[in-house]
């Protein structure tokens, strides 16, 4: 109701016709600079918000709680703050067991995720290991597992929608738990 309240022109003086906006007749119950003050700050946490949702979500249909729900990104704003979080979706089994939603930070979790793909590629002899179980034995194996530094230096400068892409390559499945 406040936020109603507070975008209304209505409670400032003002009267809506279509697009347009007049004086109106009556006396307004916001003051004007308040009602200003909201304004600019509901334009900020906008602003925030669409240029937040054009970032692609790093984890996305990758990241499943420990009870193996999917986990998506929220965003919250609080005081001024813009925050994005992943959250477990509710379902039918959570609800019956009393399962509260897990909610994690986005930019924490995102970051440990990235580091945890580095140290991985970094490792000669995990990438080795999955190479030869993956069926690669021939003249590829040695060079590819030469690589790893470079691949590590390749993720690190990555933007966001090519680590997503590289992640949903190499990941099947994430799972966070408390």
């Amino acid at each position: 109701g406040i936020r109603y309240v507070l975008g209304n022109p209505v409670y400032v003086g003002l009267v809506r016709c279509g697009e347009e906006i007049f004086p109106g007749r009556h006396q307004p119950i916001i003051e004007k600079e308040l009602f200003d003050r909201v304004q600019a700050l509901r334009r900020k946490i906008e602003d925030n918000v669409v240029k937040r949702r054009r970032e692609p979500a790093l984890l996305n249909k990758l990241l499943y709680d420990c009870y193996g729900r999917l986990m998506t990104r929220h965003y919250t704003t609080n005081d001024d703050h813009f925050r994005d979080y992943y959250a477990s979706l509710q379902n039918e089994w959570g609800r019956r067991h009393g399962q509260m939603t897990l909610w994690a930070r986005a930019d924490s979790l995102e970051r440990l995720i990235c580091v945890a793909l580095q140290d991985l590629l970094a490792n000669r002899e995990l990438v080795r290991s999955g190479l030869l179980r993956s069926g690669c034995v021939d003249h590829r194996l040695e060079r590819l597992t030469e690589r790893t530094d470079s691949a590590v230096r390749r993720v690190q400068g990555m933007k966001p929608a090519e680590l997503g892409d590289l992640m949903r390559a190499l990941l099947v499945r994430i799972e966070f738990g408390t």
